[in-house]
């Protein structure tokens, strides 16, 4: 089981928002069931109805994580 801070909800839902209507993406990092850091990243499309993740913001995400 994932334990999800709520700030964390909130900021998710924060970005879908700002992003709206677009997909938005990002990953969350931490261990052992616990999410302790959240990466918002850019979605390349900028579309509604699909994503893709910017690459370099994703490699930085998980050399941060």
């Amino acid at each position: 089981m994932l334990n999800l801070p709520r700030r964390y909800v909130d900021e998710i839902v924060a970005h879908a928002r700002e992003e709206d209507p677009n997909e938005c993406c990002g990953i969350l990092a931490g261990q052992n069931g616990q999410a302790t850091k959240l990466y918002r990243i850019t979605n390349a499309d900028k579309s509604p109805y699909r994503y893709k993740m910017d690459s370099s913001e994703l490699l930085q995400a998980y050399r941060d994580a």
